[in-house]
């Protein structure tokens, strides 16, 4: 045990402090969860948007059906 020339218990307190401190460190530790996979995560690619001309049909034929509406 080391002794201080002043006083003679300084260092042992600072070591009961130091083991004190390491003791409540130990204990607030949280549980280690376990490791979950990641989700796999499924990429879909959209389907090709049709040709403007192709959709043009479609355009005029909703216009004539509002008109009459």
């Amino acid at each position: 045990m080391e002794v201080d020339p002043k006083d003679g218990k300084a260092i042992e307190r600072i070591k009961n402090c130091k083991s004190i401190i390491k003791r409540e460190s130990e204990i607030s530790k949280p549980p280690e969860a376990p490791i979950e996979p990641e989700p796999k995560i499924l990429l879909i690619e959209p389907e090709p948007l049709p040709e403007t001309n192709e959709l043009l049909p479609a355009i005029e034929e909703r216009k004539f059906l509002h008109f009459y509406k």
